[in-house]
């Protein structure tokens, strides 16, 4: 048996844990990791427990995040107590500074993201650094990777890529300043490892690939509210944040072209977001109460897709899904758009449909599944086999990114 004092030491930094894709992933990735090879510590950056830090395994230690480190962040929940606690904490020197990206920020119309970014690069130098050091860091999602070169002594850092990078309306500059500093980077799928590389050169040659875990534990024991389910003669399910980008405008014009051809779906779209008012208007507007419904986030998402006909995917950009993910493993019919990384989960007659970002051909895919049953089933067996084949190693993963080098990887790319 190894022991403690040779295990390897990593440290994961996470924006939050609340109900998300990249959160349920990493929850799958804690899963899977051997313990008795590391020592894993987990970081979560807005200091607030979340709906799945009770999934987190007991061998990984949370560590607390200090209160000015929270500030910074600049959370939009507790804006106003943040900026106070943050204001308060800075010296003569910096304060001036911070106030002044603050003002320009409002004053240009800068997105906050980027605001959080350029006051997060003023502040970092007065905020407390995390104890210890490790042999590796990974930053997942907001500042996290910020947090983990500006905060953290670990022999390697890496960003964990989740998405589209050109779709994310960061400050380029600033990115460019704190990847520059990194060992490496960890995508979610080749595409989207290769957006990141042209964006950021400095990366290139040394990043891998590691397809999302799904957590095997989360919310299982519980169960589900079945009344969303009731209605229709079949069922349509999409998982997903209540986003334009998602593409939820598009699924709610697809149902109402199904029900102007004489169907009578259920279609379900689990998940929370900023557009809930706009797409509840939607679908008042087109009367269709009785058959789209929104019922908000849930943990364990496998019931609802165990009893779904056709998974729905109607994103205009992904890195790589969750939930496509866990329909695949399930060996559902998919019906996924045509986004830029779709390949990277669903090749169009393989292991699903791949149909243009129009409301329309989502309806016309969904109708040609409903209309061949066999299809469909074929389509879900082929995905649930091409989900297997694909598992990575996360041990190996780590063993790669303490050494340094995340290329000699299986996933790697260069």
């Amino acid at each position: 048996m190894v022991t403690s004092l040779e295990k390897t030491s990593v440290l994961v930094v996470v924006s939050s844990m609340a109900i998300g894709g990249p959160q349920k992933s990493l929850i799958g990735l804690l899963d899977r990791l051997d313990y008795e090879l590391l020592c894993v510590d987990l970081m979560v950056l807005n200091g607030r427990t979340g709906p799945l830090s009770a999934f987190v395994p007991s061998s990984v230690r949370v560590i607390d995040t200090p209160r000015r480190v929270v500030a910074a962040t600049l959370p939009s929940a507790e804006m106003a107590r943040s900026l106070g606690v943050l204001l308060r904490s800075l010296s003569l020197r910096t304060l001036p500074a911070a106030i002044w990206e603050l003002l320009k920020g409002v004053s240009e119309r800068r997105g906050w993201q980027r605001v959080r970014q350029r006051v997060w690069r003023v502040v970092s130098r007065e905020l407390p650094r995390v104890p210890g050091t490790y042999d590796a860091a990974f930053g997942i999602l907001g500042l996290s990777t910020y947090a983990i070169v500006d905060l953290v002594d670990a022999r390697f850092k890496y960003h964990w890529v989740r998405s589209d990078t050109r779709v994310l309306e960061r400050d380029e500059v600033v990115d460019r300043e704190y990847y520059d500093k990194l060992a490496g980077a960890v995508a979610v799928s080749k595409q989207c490892a290769e957006i990141f590389q042209d964006m950021y050169p400095s990366i290139r040659g040394n990043m891998a690939v590691y397809k999302n875990d799904i957590p095997r534990g989360i919310g299982l024991e519980g169960s589900i509210d079945t009344a969303p389910l009731r209605g229709g003669s079949f069922t349509l399910l999409t998982i997903s944040r209540l986003d334009h980008l998602k593409g939820l405008d598009l699924a709610i014009g697809a149902c109402a072209a199904l029900v102007e051809r004489g169907f009578s779906p259920r279609w379900i779209v689990l998940g929370e977001g900023p557009e809930r008012v706009k797409l509840e208007k939607m679908i008042r507007a087109r009367d269709l109460c009785d058959f789209f419904t929104l019922p908000g986030s849930v943990l364990n998402t496998i019931p609802y897709l165990e009893r779904a006909d056709i998974y729905v995917h109607p994103s205009r950009t992904e890195g790589r899904s969750n939930a496509v993910e866990e329909a695949r493993a399930l060996g559902k019919p998919i019906v996924a758009t045509a986004y830029e990384t779709v390949a990277d989960q669903v090749a169009d007659g393989v292991t699903g449909v791949v149909c243009a970002i129009d409301s329309l051909a989502i309806a016309d895919a969904i109708e040609r599944l409903l209309a061949e049953p066999s299809v469909g089933r074929r389509l879900g067996e082929q995905a649930r086999h091409a989900y297997d084949s694909e598992t990575c190693d996360p041990d190996v993963l780590m063993r790669m990114a303490c050494l340094g080098d995340v290329s000699s990887f299986g996933g790697g790319i260069k």
